[in-house]
């Protein structure tokens, strides 16, 4: 069975690499190189290394319809993107002989959207899992056709989230695929009155609102360690005072006590921050 794949960072990593071990991979479509780093070096993302790595075709489109020719070209029986980043066009998903599909982070219909993950974790969701969907135009809106759920741990935050998912959905692709080739799956329409949705997270997303203990903690735990919740010094800590004005990001915090840790004081009572960074400096891990 041929495959072409499409998807852009380290989520989407281990799954491709069992589908190529397993599969016969014909190309691998994802994003252009991007600025990385305080020193914005232009780097390939992570898809692009693994393609090299097993000498798969790669195209790095800036939109996705501008390789259709191309593609035209290419025999495959299942196009299957996870974490791509760009809408598809129907004319691209029709190409495939068997069909289009994608792997979305999340149990859909819950957190159609570019940040599943983070979502999950800033809401204090308690489960989560992987959906493997029919692609249409419409954003995550196709039929489901198989789901693993996911138990989300208290100490879990956007890295062990990520890692877990991955995991998981590396143990499965290669069933869901041979399933997929056999016509053993039963398509399940999603229900429009349970969607929720998890937008690309922003700038302003990433501010520490510092209301309530819980949502302080979530939302630390949603953005830990990448893009990392952030707030501007304001403290009589003696330690820290030299620094009021500054951003600092935390990464980690906790409702217990921690000698050294930086207070955060919530609309509820204080959570103590144990892994944090000034802005310009390097990280504190307490």
């Amino acid at each position: 069975m041929k495959i072409l794949l499409a998807g852009t960072p380290d989520l989407s990593i281990p799954t491709f690499e069992k589908i190529i071990q397993n599969f016969e991979v014909v190309a691998l479509i994802t994003q252009p190189d991007k600025p990385v780093g305080r020193k914005k070096i232009i780097t390939p993302p992570p898809a692009y290394f693994l393609a090299k790595k097993y000498n798969i075709k790669i195209f790095q489109p800036e939109k996705i319809s501008n390789i259709y020719e191309q593609l035209k070209q290419i025999d495959f029986d299942i196009f299957l993107t996870m974490a791509y980043g760009q809408i598809i066009p129907q004319k691209i998903l029709d190409l495939s002989k068997i069909g289009s599909f994608n792997i979305h982070a999340s149990l859909l219909p819950k957190y159609r959207g570019a940040s599943p993950i983070q979502y999950c974790l800033i809401n204090g969701e308690l489960e989560t899992g992987i959906t493997l969907m029919e692609m249409i135009e419409k954003m995550d809106a196709g039929d489901i056709l198989f789901q693993t759920k996911l138990k989300i741990e208290e100490n879990d935050n956007f890295d062990s989230l990520l890692e877990k998912i991955s995991l998981i959905t590396s143990q499965n692709i290669v069933d869901w695929l041979l399933k997929i080739k056999q016509n053993d799956f039963k398509k399940i329409k999603q229900n429009e009155l349970e969607v929720t949705f998890a937008p690309k997270i922003t700038k302003d997303d990433e501010i520490l609102k510092l209301d309530t203990i819980e949502k302080t903690l979530n939302k630390i735990r949603g953005l830990s360690s990448n893009p990392g919740a952030y707030l501007i010094l304001n403290t009589n800590q003696e330690q820290y005072k030299n620094l009021n004005g500054k951003r600092v990001k935390i990464y980690k915090a906790q409702k217990l006590f921690l000698k050294n840790a930086l207070e955060i004081k919530c609309s509820d009572g204080i959570v103590y921050a144990s892994k944090f960074q000034f802005e310009g400096k390097n990280k504190i891990s307490i």
